[in-house]
């Protein structure tokens, strides 16, 4: 085998293999975006599943206690308190999603 074919086979396996790379930088893109697209949407889905169930129980709340807008207030309070949690643990939040991301960017298809 001459010094020039070698060359020429060498150039091809490069260009294969940074092919492949770019095959499989593709594939991650779009599991990654599947993934983010499912995310919103179950969390778009839970949102107003948890809308519906906050102001069902806002109403019966009311109506239980005989005055509409206490029930109301009561949930709100709640909703408050859970945003006022997640603000307290937010550092805890942010890195338990990051990792969340990094474990799916880097796991090996089954």
């Amino acid at each position: 085998m001459e010094a020039k074919e070698l060359l020429q086979l060498s150039q091809e396996v490069i260009e294969q293999r940074i092919e492949l790379a770019k095959l499989k930088a593709a594939q991650k893109g779009i599991q990654l975006s599947a993934q983010v697209s499912q995310f919103f949407l179950r969390a778009l889905l839970f949102l107003l599943a948890f809308l519906f169930a906050g102001w069902g129980l806002a109403l019966w709340l009311g109506e239980l206690w005989e005055n509409p807008w206490m029930g109301f207030f009561c949930i709100a309070g709640f909703l408050f308190l859970i945003f006022l949690l997640i603000i307290a643990f937010k550092k805890r939040v942010i890195h338990t999603l990051q990792n969340v991301f990094t474990q799916s960017m880097f796991q090996d298809e089954k």
